[in-house]
């Protein structure tokens, strides 16, 4: 993690792997922690088999994967499974939790093409700028783009392309940016395109 977490419970030997942004988990406070953290990057996936074998084998959680893979088993709600995780531990707060299952909700209520482009943003605020190519790149190939306008379209590529200037991809960036100029005629997506290219050059 980021920061230094003081944590009162079981430390696993074996860290749980969260892909989205590419860091291990090893407690339930650490857990917390994401959870808290990273809320619009949580969807129906958080949510699996694995995350409830890992309480239950390194956090020695029994109870707690046995009611999580009810939930799962049950078809219940995305909150109802994070509330189990936040109740099991002290980190959060009565009101941090309601905070958490309020913007839980409300992803709920949006469409998966919303939602994407949410998380995706949330990546590159957080520098994960692999992951954010990847929800970028699923965002545009949704059927959901097509009834978007021509400004918002231009925007994820110039996103998409910050994404890949940053990790010095400048041919994929200038070619982002390109399509972002074609459809947002944004200047500053033009004006990224050129110092991508200048940068591909030296």
């Amino acid at each position: 993690m980021s920061e230094l977490l003081l944590c009162n419970q079981k430390i696993a030997e074996i860290p749980y792997y969260i892909e989205g942004i590419s860091i291990n988990i090893y407690s339930l406070e650490e857990l917390c922690y994401y959870i808290m953290n990273n809320t619009y990057l949580i969807d129906k996936d958080f949510a699996n088999a694995q995350l409830c074998t890992w309480i239950e084998m390194q956090m020695k959680q029994v109870e707690l994967a046995e009611q999580l893979r009810k939930v799962m088993s049950e078809n219940g709600s995305l909150e109802q499974f994070v509330m189990y995780i936040l109740d099991s531990c002290s980190y959060c707060t009565r009101q941090e939790k309601a905070q958490i299952v309020s913007e839980l909700e409300i992803l709920q209520e949006k469409s998966d093409f919303e939602c994407s482009k949410i998380r995706a943003d949330k990546l590159m605020e957080k520098e994960k700028y692999l992951s954010a190519i990847y929800e970028y790149k699923r965002l545009l190939e949704l059927d959901e783009i097509k009834s978007e306008s021509d400004i918002l379209i231009g925007n994820i590529y110039h996103n998409l392309g910050t994404a890949y200037a940053r990790l010095f991809l400048f041919d994929n960036a200038i070619e982002a940016y390109t399509e972002a100029y074609s459809h947002n005629q944004n200047k500053e997506s033009l004006k990224a395109c050129l110092m991508a290219d200048r940068c591909n050059h030296d």
